[in-house]
């Protein structure tokens, strides 16, 4: 079975959101779409997956919500399934930053066409920085050209640690990027509100991906569903780690206590069972001193 993806976002105005959660649970329901679906009086933040039929007909409905009429849909596919369920909720904020100062979404920064991005890219002007604004295991499989990477592990963390590492960027033109675009309307809000000249990618790296696979992006994009990552192109630079191979292959340690994730080439993830590093060493050495004290007791009974 063919399985349609569907990535999206759209702030607007949520009168009632836990009204709307339960008219989008049955909507949902109805459809048999699995996903996750984030709503706030913010807005929403959603991906969500089902058959084709389904999903035009999802994308259909919900550009006849109030504010939602001109909501961009990134649509990808998979043939396995994306999600094991779905999954429907109300939050504070569809995307959490925990800025010490409140955001004005109002005022993210205008965006650049993946076109003028890829021209940006070609040239890379000495008065431009291209920042990334996901999590550093996400731009270790694939990033843009010549793009700062942070070494965060959630979006909420950039406040803390990004912004300090931009203060010697402030005389530059700064473009912010991310996976499909929504976690830069808040980051590039606070950015304008802080004096930096910015802009941010439209749509990111899906969008770009469609029109410019071939230069510009290195590796892969790291995706929150199950295929975990979706090829740009054959540029990959991130290894193995266990061998060094290239390779831009996830995987989850199978240790339910550890379910670290780590870039594992399927040779090595066959060989260690799909543990990790740690996990597997841990589980040689258990074979080994098995298979030790069988064979002491063995010759210990002669």
């Amino acid at each position: 079975m063919h399985h349609i993806i569907l990535l999206y976002y759209k702030y607007t105005f949520i009168d009632q959101p836990n009204q709307f959660m339960r008219e989008h649970k049955a909507l949902c329901n109805r459809l048999h779409l699995k996903g996750r679906v984030l709503i706030s009086r913010d807005g929403v933040n959603g991906t969500v997956s089902g058959t084709k039929e389904a999903t035009d007909e999802y994308m259909a409905t919900v550009k006849t919500f109030p504010g939602f009429e001109d909501v961009e849909f990134k649509i990808g596919a998979s043939d396995q399934p994306a999600f094991p369920k779905m999954s429907i909720k109300v939050r504070a904020e569809i995307i959490t930053l925990k800025a010490a100062e409140p955001i004005d979404i109002k005022n993210a920064a205008p965006y650049i066409e993946a076109d003028e991005m890829y021209q940006v890219l070609k040239e890379m002007p000495e008065d431009t920085v291209i920042i990334d604004a996901r999590n550093e295991y996400e731009s270790r499989i694939g990033k843009f050209k010549n793009a700062l990477t942070f070494a965060i592990e959630n979006f909420r963390d950039i406040p803390e640690k990004v912004l300090p590492e931009l203060e010697k960027y402030k005389d530059k033109k700064i473009i912010t990027y991310c996976t499909g675009g929504v976690r830069c309307e808040p980051f590039s809000a606070l950015l304008r509100q802080k004096g930096y000249d910015v802009r941010q990618l439209h749509g990111g790296i899906i969008k770009y991906a469609e029109k410019h696979s071939e230069f510009g992006f290195d590796g892969h994009c790291y995706v929150f569903d199950n295929r975990v990552s979706v090829k740009v192109n054959d540029n990959i630079f991130s290894t193995c780690e266990f061998c060094d191979t290239k390779t831009a292959r996830y995987i989850n340690c199978k240790n339910n206590a550890c379910h670290r994730q780590l870039v594992c080439c399927e040779h090595c993830d066959h060989m260690n069972k799909g543990y990790c590093l740690d996990e597997s060493m841990l589980n040689k050495l258990k074979k080994f001193f098995t298979n030790f004290l069988r064979s002491h007791e063995s010759s210990t009974s002669r």
